[in-house]
């Protein structure tokens, strides 16, 4: 809104319009009113903005994210889908059973590659995470 107004009258002095439209018999008031409105408008709308809905999401994402528990790998993972988000990682599960807060893992395969090259592999039947 600053630069906009500066942006604004800037150009109307270039071009000698300001002068114009005093010359015209109007004042500088009169020209500056709306935009210290619109201004004294928008500076309302942030300061509730910043006071009252920022705070509020703030407060509720905390929350989505203490019931959702983001941090646990076996959230991200789904059977039969290949994760390979992580670079230089592939991993990928053929059965997943959640009871209670544990979840129960089927066919895991665990492989490092470096590039093209698989540095190692780990395959385990099964497994279990208690969310505890």
């Amino acid at each position: 809104m600053l630069t906009a107004t500066l942006l604004l009258f800037g150009r109307l002095s270039a071009d000698q319009e300001l002068t114009a439209m005093r010359a015209g018999g109007i004042s500088l008031i009169s020209l500056s009113t709306p935009v210290l409105i619109i201004s004294m408008l928008m500076s309302v709308l942030c300061a509730w903005i910043n006071m009252e809905i920022a705070p509020y999401c703030r407060s509720t994402y905390k929350q989505l994210i203490r019931e959702v528990k983001v941090g646990e790998l076996t959230d991200l993972l789904q059977p039969n889908v290949p994760m390979t988000d992580i670079p230089g990682q592939f991993i990928h599960i053929k059965g997943k059973r959640k009871v209670g807060d544990t979840v129960y893992l089927k066919g895991i395969r665990y492989i490092k590659y470096d590039g093209e090259s698989y540095e190692y592999e780990i395959f385990a039947p099964g497994g279990n995470h208690s969310g505890k």
